[in-house]
């Protein structure tokens, strides 16, 4: 599977505990506020839910500032390419 239809498929999942469920399919030229119909408190809600999706630090204010579902893809496989995975403790 592509990594950004992977990351499209999870972002399904957590718009949809939004309460945002997405027209189906996603697309990268969604936008988020237009398409998406999602305001600033969703969106910071959404940061929260990426964070522990994804495994990432991902600040409202920046989650906010983005405008498709292709940048927020973008910016979820930036941090997580960007992710050491730390080794089990022995």
């Amino acid at each position: 599977m592509h990594p950004q239809a992977d990351t499209l498929l999870r972002l399904d999942g957590l718009l949809r505990e939004l309460n945002a469920p997405p027209p189906a399919p996603l697309y990268p030229e969604l936008t988020l506020r237009g398409g998406l119909l999602l305001d600033p408190l969703d969106l910071a809600d959404l940061a929260g839910l990426i964070g522990q999706e994804f495994g990432i630090e991902a600040p409202a204010e920046e989650v906010r500032s983005l405008a498709s579902v292709g940048a927020l893809c973008d910016f979820i496989e930036a941090r997580t390419s960007a992710v050491v995975p730390r080794e089990a403790p022995e």
